[in-house]
């Protein structure tokens, strides 16, 4: 039996994503700054990118299981 309920930590995820986002966190990293030779805010928002699609795989793969253990 399948459950139409969505995932808590999918939804977690997603507000984190939105709040790593917003103007308030991003204005941290938009300094006239290098690391690495790439200024710091393309920096944190691929690494938040690419985290976030991490965690978002993961949680998405384990509730996959969880509903084809149930089946």
């Amino acid at each position: 039996m399948r459950h139409n309920r969505k995932s808590p930590t999918l939804i977690l995820i997603s507000i984190a994503l939105f709040l790593a986002f917003s103007y308030p966190l991003i204005s941290i990293a938009n300094k006239p700054a290098f690391l690495y030779g790439k200024p710091v805010l393309y920096l944190y928002v691929f690494i938040i990118w690419l985290t976030g699609i991490l965690l978002l795989y993961l949680a998405a793969d384990r509730s996959g299981r969880k509903n084809r253990d149930h089946e």
